[in-house]
């Protein structure tokens, strides 16, 4: 592709983008479409158009393309998270959780992948490992209410009231 070309492309993309952030997602759409017709192997746009099907309910759509960002992109955690979110969203929680683990392994500061792999582990029973996914992503947002409330639900299905109740104080 040359020079011009790729500047094109480009401004698709941020067209993309910035019709996605607003909230115009059939219009967004067509240009991640336009932009993945140009670079069909470019990991952000298929990540983005990826979360935008998601956001649409279209899970089909939305693991073809988040699965074809991660093997665009192996190393990157924003599409391994969303992969995660994806399969959460179908109700693959084993999928979901190998997901979200390879999210922090490559991203141990990813906020919302901890968390989100906090409350996945939570609802499925493991509470000792949910609790501390929890602490880990208070660590790095500490003002984070929705986790605070994931890790004291947690503490009191562990039998640890009174660790509960501290963290209601915090």
């Amino acid at each position: 592709m040359n020079p011009t070309d790729q500047a094109e492309s480009r401004k698709l993309l941020r067209e993309a983008m910035s019709l996605h952030r607003v909230g115009r997602l059939n219009e967004a759409e067509q240009y991640y479409a336009a932009f993945l017709e140009l670079e069909p192997q470019h990991p952000q746009a298929l990540r983005l158009r990826g979360a935008l099907a998601r956001e649409e309910g279209n899970a089909g759509a939305a693991l073809s393309l988040l699965q074809q960002a991660c093997a665009a992109a192996p190393d990157d955690a924003e599409a391994a998270a969303e992969l995660g979110l994806c399969y959460l969203a179908t109700g693959e929680l084993l999928l979901a959780e190998k997901a979200l683990r390879e999210a922090v392994r490559l991203a141990p500061e990813h906020v919302r992948a901890l968390a989100n792999l906090g409350a996945l582990l939570q609802y499925r029973g493991h509470v000792g490992a949910a609790a501390d996914y929890h602490r880990r992503a208070l660590a790095l947002d500490p003002d984070d209410i929705e986790v605070h409330c994931n890790l004291i639900n947690t503490l009191l299905e562990a039998g640890r009231g009174a660790e509960a109740l501290t963290e209601c104080g915090a």
